[in-house]
């Protein structure tokens, strides 16, 4: 038994200390030899030196081996990068699973395994989208708590923040577009339709209350198609507001700020518009029969096929207004300041349809006209400082005669 043991002790702890101690040396012997055969092929390139002494041996050498030390870091790096790499995709995500899925399962087994991960893909969107639409209603149901409370503008001016800067998901209840399940998970948050003119309705219930909503903040609120009929609005912020297809039919929107306001095909029969600042607004197809936009400013207004039936334009700043295809006809343009306007096409006359452009019982009365782009398509220089432009020989385009 002693002999067994003495025999077997090599195979022990001492012995693999020096099994190890033995491949050490001989990849230090390795590594050495290889080393040389290199510096002596470097002596070689560098043509055979003969007054090459230890020093230059051992220079040689030393490059030779740093630039092996960096050779092989990089490699090491570059080893343990793609075995990272390989345990993090393989290992520790699915892909493994779904490599196997796709070259080794059956066609039956694939489709259910991605029928599963598409219904778990839209419970995962239906949860978010439902969880930050619920966010927002509560908002909206405090702030519509808070409307009857002294606050009352200022809770307006909050709901008109959240219809504009609210946010959610796409919601992904729609069985023929599956994709929408992934574009509610990974796709950009957008503004809802059903919000907007949730607050929308809110908004203009408050206008068309008996309290109004003077002066209030609608800076950019969205009430297109927003039932507004007999809103009170006087000196109401409505800038960029869109209200494109709304009924503002005898509404009070005295001294409002509509500053590039959308009001196409907009209904404001009948409404106030005294004094109203109304620069860049598009009221193009807009219905103002009768309207009141005495002293208004609508320089560089679009009120292209406007009907402006029996408007009151008096003293309203025109300069630059669009009034292409516009009906005119009874409209009441005493002191307006038509400068550069477009009135190509338009109808500006009364019921005596054989007078001349100028004579008729509206543009005759217009403060303004030079540079007028007329309805028969003459420009008109009747006001301008020069009477007419350099070189312009023929009469001036207007009826001189009484």
């Amino acid at each position: 038994m002693a002999e067994t043991k003495s025999k077997e002790e090599p195979l022990g702890g001492q012995g693999l200390r020096e099994t190890l101690e033995a491949q050490r040396k001989q990849v230090a012997v390795e590594h050495h030899q290889a080393t040389g055969k290199l510096v002596y092929l470097q002596w070689g390139a560098d043509g055979k030196p003969e007054d090459s002494g230890d020093r230059y041996w051992l220079e040689v050498e030393e490059q030779i081996s740093q630039k092996h030390f960096c050779r092989r870091f990089f490699f090491d790096s570059l080893s343990f990068t793609k075995g990272f790499c390989r345990w993090f995709f393989f290992d520790f995500l699915p892909v493994s699973l779904i490599y196997e899925r796709l070259v080794h399962a059956r066609k039956s087994g694939f489709a259910l395994w991605l029928l599963g991960i598409h219904f778990a893909a839209f419970g995962l969107a239906l949860s978010r989208y439902e969880a930050r639409r619920d966010a927002v209603e509560t908002r909206l149901t405090v702030i519509t708590a808070q409307l009857a409370t002294d606050s009352r503008l200022t809770t307006i001016e909050r709901a008109v923040q959240l219809q504009r800067d609210h946010r959610i998901p796409l919601d992904p209840n729609n069985v023929q577009e599956f994709w929408r399940v992934y574009i509610s998970l990974f796709g950009e948050e957008q503004q809802n339709k059903e919000i907007i003119y949730e607050i929308g309705g809110l908004i203009a219930a408050e206008a068309v209350s008996e309290v109004g909503l003077k002066r209030a903040n609608l800076a950019e609120a969205k009430l297109a198609f927003a039932n507004l009929e007999g809103a009170d609005l006087v000196f109401a912020d409505l800038e960029k507001a869109s209200l494109v297809g709304a009924n503002l039919a005898f509404a009070n929107l005295e001294a409002a700020n509509l500053k590039e306001a959308n009001l196409k095909e907009a209904s404001l029969v009948g409404a106030n518009l005294e004094d109203a600042f109304l620069v860049f607004t598009d009221l193009e197809k807009a219905s103002l029969v009768r309207t009141n936009l005495e002293e208004a400013d609508l320089v560089f207004a679009n009120l292209e096929d406007a009907n402006l039936v029996g408007a009151n334009l008096v003293g309203a700043n025109l300069v630059g207004a669009n009034l292409v295809g516009a009906n005119l006809k009874g409209a009441n343009l005493k002191g307006a300041n038509l400068l550069r306007a477009n009135l190509l096409g338009a109808n500006p006359r009364g019921a005596n349809q054989g007078e001349s452009e100028l004579r008729a019982p509206n543009l005759s009365e217009a403060a303004h006209l030079c540079h007028t782009h007329l309805p028969s398509g003459i420009v008109s220089f009747r006001d301008c400082p020069d009477q007419a432009p350099d070189g312009h020989k023929e009469p001036l385009p207007y009826d001189k005669s009484p």
